[in-house]
């Protein structure tokens, strides 16, 4: 049986007299490695989008899986769905709301081969249960590697982004699918050399696509391009920078003046990343290089980001290793904040001691603003299992990290540069009120043929249409299961342990 447990720091800050909660929370699915990807703010409520691996029906720890998780502003967790067999890119999180659904996108990932499709789940926003999916291909025959990268709404259609590998790699093409009412409206690929990849995207202040494009002609000719689309899909708009490598992948935002904010790796330094500002004529408003540039200072961008008050935030990595605390400081969540015309307001990172290994490791995906201006950042950060039975070893093992911080980057008095979260301050609480926990049924959608995960710990199943209707019960069931006789449609499973607890499954019928 998988179990949820949440590890939960809550540190308070005082502002103006009123007490501001600011937290660091560690979310732990059962030991399995994951990491937050996504954090998109919808009404009053926050949908993370998480990866990770579990444990396929051989009971190794090796199939890719995603998820979205519902949380308020105070990091309490209400509702999740995860979505199996299933890997997600840089941007993989779009709200609809006009159709009140989630477009949950990323690769098909079978087991033991390549992903060779991108892969649309629909979702509802009201209690996360699937709606719909399906795949994208380009139709070629030959098998090709897919790895999806950015998503969007363009003049309502869903945009679709990433690259498209031959197995041997000597190749890799950007590809764009354009889809309306789930059919593949316009396909495009980028291919200006050997090499194309696709990392961010936006639609503009003029209602313009925008793609970030890093594209390799030799392993020393690398350089990012940013390509503009009307709303025709005509090429209106073109930049080129100067000769970057691929080590800082080409995050990039919007500023309120039109002019684009992106993140290159500086060629002149190793682990190194520098800001340019592009103005709508092409040309550099400012460039910013991180003053402390040598070989043991690190640092990556992950998500670039503005604010309501014009300016902008980045986050990722940050390494030092010149620094002296106990463990070596090598890639730690990291967060920084900067006006529009280029001056570093601040920079913070945090970290967490790792049991038996001197160094510390966590990145920092996304952020999102609250309605007061403090920031809620999502990434993971890593701890270390001594021995896990799964795979029968010590293995790293990444946790989802959300740290809710004030608009200054602080959790505290004393607000830092580099924090550490304490571990001797985390409870271990089991969450028995709702299951957030693996799902034990799968495939889910499904055809209604579906394998049951530890069959041995459960002695009843209970289906339940979306009315509270019993429609099917099975008594000790085995790890073979056939709903194919139930209609289509969404079902609520509840699934009876031997030790008395129930788990609560949603699952969708074809």
């Amino acid at each position: 049986m998988k179990t949820f447990y949440i590890f939960i720091i809550y540190i308070f800050a005082f502002s103006s007299g009123i007490c501001q909660t600011r937290y660091a929370k560690i979310i732990d699915f059962d030991n399995r490695p994951q990491g937050a990807k996504e954090i998109v703010k919808y009404k009053h409520n926050y949908f993370i989008h998480h990866d990770g691996i579990c444990i396929d029906e051989d009971g190794n720890l090796l199939e890719a899986c995603c998820g979205v998780l519902l949380m308020d502003e105070h990091a309490n967790i209400s509702d999740s769905v995860l979505v199996r067999r299933f890997s997600s890119g840089v941007e993989s999180m779009i709200i609809d709301s006009a159709q009140n659904q989630i477009y949950f996108v990323g690769e098909e990932y079978p087991k033991d081969d390549y992903p060779n499709a991108f892969m649309v789940n629909q979702i509802n926003i009201d209690d996360l249960s699937f709606k719909n999916s399906y795949t994208l291909h380009d139709g070629r025959i030959e098998k090709r590697k897919y790895f999806q990268k950015v998503a969007s709404l363009f003049n309502n259609k869903l945009i679709i982004g990433g690259s498209n590998n031959e197995l041997n790699d000597q190749s890799k093409e950007g590809l764009i699918f354009m889809v309306d009412q789930n059919k593949v409206d316009t396909f495009w690929a980028i291919n200006f050399a050997l090499g194309n990849s696709i990392w961010s995207s936006f639609v503009d202040i003029n209602n313009q696509l925008a793609l970030s494009v890093l594209i390799r002609v030799t392993a020393l000719d690398e350089k990012a391009h940013i390509l503009k689309y009307d709303q025709n899909l005509n090429l209106v708009w073109h930049w080129i920078s100067e000769p970057t490598r691929s080590t800082q992948s080409t995050q990039m935002c919007e500023l309120d003046n039109g002019n684009i904010v992106i993140a290159l790796a500086d060629k002149t330094f190793n682990n190194a990343v520098k800001l340019h500002c592009i103005k709508q004529d092409k040309s550099i408003a400012w460039e910013f290089k991180f003053w402390d540039h040598n070989t043991k200072t690190a640092r990556d961008v992950y998500s670039l980001k503005k604010l309501k008050n014009g300016e902008f935030i980045g986050t990722g990595t940050y390494g030092n290793t010149n620094i002296n605390v106990s463990s070596r400081i090598l890639r730690v969540p990291y967060i920084f904040r900067m006006t529009a015309d280029g001056k570093l307001l601040w920079e913070k990172a945090f970290y967490r001691d790792r049991p038996v290994l001197d160094f510390c490791e966590g990145s920092f995906s996304d952020v999102e603003e609250t309605e007061n201006g403090d920031l809620i950042a999502v990434g993971n950060i890593r701890n270390y299992l001594e021995y896990d039975p799964v795979v029968m070893q010590g293995r790293s093992d990444p946790d989802i990290f959300i740290v809710r911080m004030d608009a200054n980057g602080c959790i505290d008095d004393r607000c830092e540069m580099l924090t550490k979260i304490f571990p001797d301050t985390i409870s271990s609480t089991v969450n028995h009120q709702t299951t957030h926990e693996e799902a034990l049924l799968y495939p889910n959608p499904s055809n209604g043929l579906m394998e049951l995960l530890n069959s041995d710990v459960v002695s009843k199943l209970s289906f339940y249409t979306s009315q509270g209707v019993l429609a099917k019960e099975m008594l000790t069931p085995a790890n073979d299961i056939s709903v194919s006789e139930l209609p289509a449609g969404l079902y609520l499973v509840q699934i009876l342990l031997k030790t008395g607890k129930i788990i609560k499954q949603k699952i969708i019928i074809h």
